[in-house]
């Protein structure tokens, strides 16, 4: 029996015995009525302490899904930071569009891709970078991807589908898509094109996926322009350097006829010796504008036949830095320029403008040297006639340590009988492209290569 109905039954028969009335009876009818409501006190306490606990125990689990989903941000928004960082590192070293989709996987953990493009003539779509994904066999594959991306550039949003079996788009000879995503690259308001990835590993595609498409997508736009404007400045610069090198033609044929040959030659011996891609283009021009200061020169001395007066000397000595003058007044050419400068210099300190020892003379400048020395003895003057290859090759070891970098000559030395100089070998490597010269510096010129 409880204590409420053991108070209930003490108290009733004392009132059926004793009358209402009595003291004794009144003070254990006030004692049951307290001790009911601190019984009920007790039970909403504990009740109340019940939900507590459970909200306690929700709480819980709530904190750790915002942990778990915090740390799924933070490994998210670092990717998406590294992808970034990777996508504007294109600009130097092409690959941009391949890039771009390699990201897009990685964020939203998908397993094939393709980013599209849409021409400014007609509007149609022409897939950059393609992963995993058969848009050449398959044209129902091909079709599926092209409406959803027609779709997405009408509508200008992302699009997500889990559950293609249900999807409008849907062919029914594509069996291997299961769920996919498709966001628009816009380009200063404009539709610049389409990315498009499917077959995430675990889960469904969620606005998180979308918005990481989109934020990948406006830093792609933004490279993939950039790319373009360093295209329409290389064509600009590569003009510049025509006329430059025309100029100096015209004053000796046998400069047109040698100077890209050699040019190729100097940037294959970067290489060799371990250059950067900046670099060899530094080397590659530097060759090709190495006389430009011989434009301030004139014939007579140039082409004088008998041995030159100390002042003549000197008005030939004044062409390297005449020619660095004329480079560093272009923005783009001033690295160009310093190498012309030294491209004289002597690794005993005996060279000019500026009398530097081996380290002090930059790298690309001893290298333009040695090529150049060749080149010139290959080349008849008006004082004496060309010399033969072999004799070139003496006079190169002959100067080794004194007049060269002993490095450079042994790798260029190795380098020609790799790849013997002549008309055979002219064309074999192509003209590096301008941009690195005018969007990556120094301090960046290895990212490139990354």
């Amino acid at each position: 029996m409880s204590e409420s109905a053991a108070v209930d039954g003490e108290v009733s028969l004392a009132t059926a015995s004793g009358g209402s009335s009595d003291p004794v009876l009144r003070a254990l009818d006030d004692a049951k009525q307290h001790y009911r409501g601190t019984l009920n006190l007790l039970a909403q306490t504990r009740a109340e302490l019940d939900q507590l606990r459970a909200e306690q125990v929700l709480t819980r689990g709530q904190l750790a899904e915002l942990q778990q989903l915090n740390e799924h941000e933070h490994e998210r928004a670092t990717a998406l930071s590294e992808a970034l960082q990777h996508i504007h590192r294109a600009m130097f070293g092409g690959g941009t569009y391949e890039l771009v989709l390699k990201a897009c996987l990685s964020l939203t953990n998908a397993s094939r891709g393709a980013y599209l493009t849409t021409s400014p003539m007609d509007g149609s779509l022409e897939p950059r970078a393609v992963f995993e994904l058969d848009l050449t066999e398959s044209e129902s594959v091909r079709a599926f991807v092209t409406d959803l991306a027609r779709e997405v550039i009408n509508s200008e949003q992302a699009s997500v589908l889990n559950d293609l079996s249900n999807s409008l788009l849907q062919a029914p000879q594509v069996r291997e898509l299961s769920n996919c995503i498709a966001a628009p690259v816009v380009l200063r308001s404009e539709l610049h094109g389409v990315v498009f990835v499917a077959e995430k590993a675990a889960g469904s595609f969620n606005e998180r996926d979308a918005a990481a498409l989109i934020s990948v997508g406006g830093h792609a736009a933004v490279a993939i322009e950039n790319v373009r404007l360093q295209d329409e400045v290389h064509e600009v610069y590569s003009s510049l350097i025509g006329v430059l090198a025309e100029a100096m033609a015209v004053r000796d044929p046998r400069l047109r006829e040698s100077a890209d040959h050699m040019s190729e030659t100097a940037t294959r011996l970067a290489l060799r010796l371990g250059l950067t891609e900046y670099q060899q283009s530094l080397v590659f021009y530097a060759m090709q504008l190495r006389d430009v200061g011989n434009i301030g020169i004139s014939d007579g001395v140039l082409n004088k036949p008998g041995a030159l007066l100390d002042a003549e000397r000197e008005l030939i000595h004044a062409h390297a830095q005449v020619g660095h003058d004329l480079l560093a007044r272009v923005p783009l050419l001033e690295d160009v320029a310093r190498v012309v400068r030294h491209h004289h210099e002597r690794v005993d300190v005996s060279g000019y403008p500026d009398g530097l020892v081996r380290d002090a003379i930059p790298i690309e400048a001893r290298v333009v040297a040695v090529v150049d020395a060749y080149a010139a003895m290959l080349s008849p003057r008006s004082y004496r006639a060309a010399r033969s290859s072999d004799d070139a090759r003496v006079e190169l070891r002959r100067g080794a340590g004194s007049q060269f970098d002993s490095q450079v000559v042994d790798a260029f030395l190795a380098e020609l009988q790799t790849r013997p100089t002549g008309n055979a070998a002219r064309g074999e490597a192509p003209a590096p492209q301008l941009p690195l010269l005018a969007a990556c510096p120094r301090e960046h010129a290895d990212l490139a290569a990354e």
